[in-house]
């Protein structure tokens, strides 16, 4: 990792100047300052490596919330409970009341509701149907019995400059359905004139209790002051055709949001879609199990207080919030970036809380948001853990695309990311499990203390580290620096790979971990950087290999290879001089036949390459265009001491080694 690498040039130059300046002599005093200052370090690093199991979040409204750490085995898939009456949008008119709406007066046809002035309030529960165009008014629900109240949007219009438009105060459960064939908007104003309970109201569609939308027809919302849609309790949307503008939030629901189906489309200044109960871990979770969102916001795409599960559905999600794009900063620190400051030794050229969902089609667009406090514009992003267990999600974010304060887990669908900072990011723990990953563009790849791989086909391009295993809390990068939002140290982490298909392409390390990696399986193959200050594999710990396929190729001034002790072992090679990417790199025995090649798609001075046919000890030739090294397996002498090493970041996917 950069900071790693900075801490061992610095510490060298340090050194220099300590043993030139004091000449051999001592001072007792400044001898006892520097231990006493040393174990109070000691003291609080150790404090810090024992609290694991919290961390802190800022919470929209600028307060924070404890994340619950949790292990990636934890997240399991969570689907909405949607109810018979949920699913049902039918109604009888003959049971209904009517409500017409003309310019600023209201005309009911039935009991159950008030009108007063240019306000209709539904006091008794059962089916109200809303017809015709209000210029300025307010449909208000306020029911004292147990019973469901169903709104029905038939041709409605509803426009309210002082406040809410329909404003929920209280019922069993609202049922806001918007009828088949129909086309029906609702909004508010820029400013609220609110008194009293009316105060708290900030959105179009307010509700205190219980909020389910059904029927297929068609409903703009506008929340030109904050929200478009707002629930104090939960809200599901089971159905419907939704077009959503906001000047801060699309779509709320303090204590989940569930999602079943319907074309939704979202344009938010704020949050996209979030949920923001803090108080109970049980609670503040976005579920979407279905339908096609366009969502367009200037913070997060989906954001939930505790969890993020994905079973179904097609999701486009685009951040647009304003940040630096670390994924293209060319600022190198030995190679790697460093908090985006000029480049020291070695060279680069390079120029370049609960979401659930489970069907459907989902877009997510992030603009730069109106209130301070938010600085988040990630596309993905829980203060527990987000779960992906399929659908189609494709990403464009400015900060982070998937991000967790705690736990990722993969099982299933097809993910495509371009990312302004890191691919995939959690602070604790990364299980990558099955279906396809692509990250396009992205600072880090792939980021947590722990990474498991067991299966799945995933290809990372990143301007840093491809994957990185490191501790600690990554705050929003958004109005930051590259490599602000690094993780602090840590040698507990760990990457472990069992199957699946890994190729990187990393401007930085490859593989890198703070603590060590363990390979039993899978086919892994990493074009690493072609500045020396970093390596295709770089650990502090171990990189014991016992099965796969591991090809590494990249520069060879800070290359590693796998711990010599692994049960299986590696061949590897500094070449004379660098060797153009597209060039074909062939391992032939002692008897000349090829046993293993691939080709390497960037510039590379080293190659290295552990599979299950090579054997300690055995002769092998390494050969790449007119460059031809005889190794013997396991013995890593040629390695040599390598050299500064320019180039490009080339690009795509590096191509998986293969028996001829």
């Amino acid at each position: 990792m950069i900071r790693r690498k900075l801490l061992r040039y610095m510490m060298t130059v340090i050194l220099c100047f300590t043993l030139v300046g004091c000449q051999g002599k001592t001072s007792s005093t400044d001898s006892t300052q520097t231990q006493n200052a040393a174990q109070t370090e000691t003291t609080e690093q150790q404090e810090a490596d024992e609290d694991t199991t919290k961390t802190t979040d800022e919470t929209t409204d600028g307060s924070t919330t404890e994340a619950v750490t949790m292990k990636a085995t934890e997240v399991v898939s969570i689907q909405g409970e949607y109810s018979d009456n949920a699913m049902d949008s039918s109604w009888a008119d003959s049971e209904a009341v009517n409500i017409t709406l003309d310019g600023t007066t209201i005309q009911a046809e039935g009991s159950g509701v008030t009108v007063e002035d240019n306000v209709a309030t539904i006091t008794k529960g059962g089916t109200y149907v809303l017809s015709g165009t209000l210029t300025d008014g307010q449909i208000v629900v306020d029911t004292k019995e147990d019973k469901n109240v169903q709104l029905v949007l038939n041709d409605a219009n509803i426009t309210n400059t002082k406040n809410a438009a329909i404003l929920i105060k209280n019922t069993k459960n609202m049922y806001l359905t918007v009828e088949d064939g129909t086309e029906n908007s609702i909004a508010d104003g820029a400013a609220y004139e609110a008194t009293s309970e009316e105060e708290e109201a900030t959105a179009a569609i307010y509700s205190k209790t219980e909020l389910i939308i059904n029927g297929t027809g068609t409903l703009t919302v506008t929340g030109n002051y904050k929200d478009a849609i707002t629930s104090k309790d939960d809200l599901q949307i089971i159905s419907g055709n939704l077009t959503i503008q906001a000047e801060d939030d699309g779509i709320v629901g303090k204590d989940s949001v569930n999602i079943l189906d319907g074309e939704i489309t979202i344009q938010a200044k704020g949050d996209g879609i979030k949920s923001t109960n803090t108080e109970d871990s049980t609670k503040g979770m976005v579920i979407i199990d279905g339908g096609n969102l366009e969502l367009t916001t200037g913070a997060d795409g989906i954001q939930a207080e505790t969890q993020v599960i994905i079973n179904a559905g097609n999701l486009n999600i685009i951040t647009e919030g304003e940040i630096i794009d670390h994924s293209s900063n060319d600022n190198r620190m030995m190679g790697g970036k460093m908090n985006g400051d000029t480049a020291m030794g070695g060279t680069d050229t390079t120029k370049d809380s609960t979401v659930t969902v489970t069907g459907g089609t989902q877009t997510a667009t992030t603009e730069e948001t109106t209130e301070s406090s938010s600085t988040s514009a990630k596309a993905l992003k829980a203060t527990n853990a987000i779960g992906v267990f399929g659908g189609t999600i494709v990403m464009n974010s400015t900060d982070d695309a998937i991000h967790s304060n705690s736990a990722v887990r993969i099982d299933a669908g097809e993910i495509q990311i371009t990312s302004g900072d890191d691919g995939i990011h959690s602070d604790y723990d990364m299980l990558l499990a099955g279906g396809t990953i692509t990250i396009n563009k992205s600072y880090e790849g792939l980021e947590s203390q722990n990474i498991t791989i067991n299966d799945g086909v995933i290809s990372v391009i990143a301007s840093d580290d491809g994957v990185n295993i490191s501790g600690g809390n990554d705050g929003s990068s958004v109005n930051g620096r590259a490599g602000q939002n690094q993780f602090s140290e840590t040698t507990a982490g760990m990457l472990t790979i069992t199957g699946g298909t890994l190729a990187v392409n990393a401007q930085g390390d490859g593989l890198d971990s703070n603590g060590s990696m363990e390979i039993s399986g899978g086919v892994i193959t990493v074009d690493g950087p072609t500045g020396d200050g970093n390596g295709a594999l770089d650990y502090n710990g171990t990189c014991e290999i016992t099965g796969g396929e591991l090809y590494l190729a990249g520069s060879a001034g800070m290359a590693q290879v796998p711990s010599e002790d692994s049960t299986q072992t590696t061949v590897a090679t500094a070449f004379s001089s660098t060797i153009e990417g597209g060039t074909k790199v062939t391992v032939t025995d002692a008897d000349g036949k090829v046993v293993y090649e691939y080709t390497p798609t960037k510039t590379f001075a080293m190659v290295a390459i552990s599979a299950p046919d090579l054997v300690k000890g055995e002769s092998y030739t390494i050969t790449a265009g007119s460059q031809s090294v005889t190794v013997t397996a396991g013995d890593n002498s040629s390695m040599g001491t390598g050299g500064m090493i320019g180039g490009g970041m080339g690009g795509g996917k590096g191509n998986r080694g293969n028996r001829p």
